[in-house]
């Protein structure tokens, strides 16, 4: 994969398709080591990949040396949302708009949808935010290394205004006391 991607080259042509679990691991692998500290491991990936409410969607580039897996979405469908479980951008196509086709794409079928983000990973939660996403909830060393998590939201507008979903009902779980998390975009 590395002979493929090259830094700071925007891919010729970018498509998305449900995960392909037996060609598509070992490339999600090589992305997953090259832009996480603490990457999933195959076990974790293959746990994910057997639930029933799991999907995953990858994005292929055509770039100048061929086509190739460089990003990937993992959610969780729900009655009543979409989580998204993981997501990641191979680091030589970041910045080029691909984390966002893909948070969109998650965002596309008008369910709302959550996700967790690292307390310090401040670049995915201006990311998010852009893209319409607000903080909902923390997450108390939710992290195995015990960093905590925000949990952010994104409802459709058409259903915001409807005044048809709470965040409360996204989280699927009453609303939790009241803890102030500032987010400064």
């Amino acid at each position: 994969m590395e002979n493929v991607l090259q830094k700071n080259r925007a891919p010729v042509r970018l498509s998305l398709r449900p995960v392909q679990w037996h060609s598509d691991l070992g490339p999600m692998m090589q992305i997953e080591r090259a832009g996480f500290a603490r990457p999933w491991d195959w076990e974790k990936f293959l746990q994910f990949s057997v639930r029933p409410e799991s999907q995953g969607v990858v994005a292929v580039a055509d770039t100048e040396m061929g086509r190739a897996v460089v990003g990937y979405i993992l959610c969780q469908c729900f009655e009543d949302r979409l989580h998204v479980a993981h997501v990641a951008v191979h680091p030589t196509q970041q910045s080029q708009g691909i984390g966002r086709t893909l948070i969109k794409a998650a965002c596309a079928d008008g369910l709302p949808v959550t996700l967790n983000v690292r307390f310090s990973n401040v670049r995915a939660q201006e990311l998010y935010a852009r893209l319409g996403f607000s903080v909902c909830d923390l997450k108390v060393a939710h992290y195995d290394d015990g960093e905590d998590a925000l949990v952010m939201l994104h409802i459709d507008p058409a259903l915001s205004a409807q005044g048809s979903f709470s965040s409360a009902q996204a989280r699927g779980r009453r609303k939790p006391p009241a803890r102030e998390v500032v987010f400064i975009s």
